[in-house]
């Protein structure tokens, strides 16, 4: 699957589960990066305009929640 046919998934798991618990951020702030050996989809949180800063959001397939995020 390529990255272009990611993201519409990958925006449309956030809009339905609401993305990362106390992260208030719109679907398309997420952008689609891959995804992993059990199915998990990666991608970035656009927070800010500098993407070096950007933290890293995954959806889990199998865990509740099912959104961690990375921030540092």
């Amino acid at each position: 699957m390529s990255l272009a046919e990611q993201i519409p998934g990958l925006c449309g798991l956030w809009a339905l589960d609401g993305g990362v618990p106390g992260r208030s951020y719109g679907a398309e702030a997420v952008l689609a990066r891959g995804t992993g050996c059990n199915a998990n989809e990666l991608g970035w949180l656009m927070d800010g305009p500098d993407p070096d800063r950007w933290p890293v959001v995954v959806w889990r397939r199998h865990d509740e929640p099912a959104w961690a995020g990375m921030y540092g």
